[in-house]
């Protein structure tokens, strides 16, 4: 047996796992399914959220970002500036809040995941537009934050993790 009918077995296993519908396409889906579809998929994938000191939402610069912070927090410590993936179309914060969760969990630092503009909706530099203003709110707020604005990094999976323009 070659490697694409395994993959393909266990796609099929896993979206059955999901209960997703026949039309599994991001491509036939259209943007509202997708992102629904993806969300669920991630939730369901990370499993159990990790455990965080606390988390409130915000507006960086128009923006909205969620704050994580780690258990114990003692604050004015490195901050992480995460980008979440989903090819600029899908994903959000609640998709990947496991990711931005274990983040702070495991590294104990406190994380700013960016809730920025999908596409088709908002065309290309939206997006990235967002990032750079939630970066920049980040820097010019990291007292208020109890963040040292030395330490930051920004960092993403997928799309997220090529946001330069």
């Amino acid at each position: 047996m070659t490697a694409r009918p395994r993959i393909e077995l266990a796609t099929a296993a896993y979206l059955r796992r999901l209960n997703v519908p026949s039309r599994t396409s991001e491509e036939e889906m259209g943007a509202a399914d997708a992102r629904e579809f993806n969300r669920k998929a991630l939730v369901a994938e990370f499993g159990p959220q990790p455990v965080v000191g606390a988390m409130a939402d915000h507006l960086a610069g128009g923006v909205p970002v969620r704050v994580f912070r780690p258990a114990g927090d003692a604050g004015a410590g490195p901050v992480v500036l995460y980008i979440h993936g989903g090819g600029w179309t899908v994903g959000d914060l609640d998709s990947h809040a496991g990711v931005s969760r274990a983040l702070c969990a495991l590294a104990g630092v406190t994380v700013v995941a960016v809730d920025y503009r999908l596409a088709p909706e908002h065309r290309y530099p939206a997006a990235v537009e967002d990032c750079e203003a939630a970066l920049e709110w980040l820097a010019a707020h990291a007292d208020d934050l109890g963040v040292d604005p030395r330490a930051i990094a920004v960092v993403g999976d997928s799309s997220g993790a090529i946001s330069r323009r």
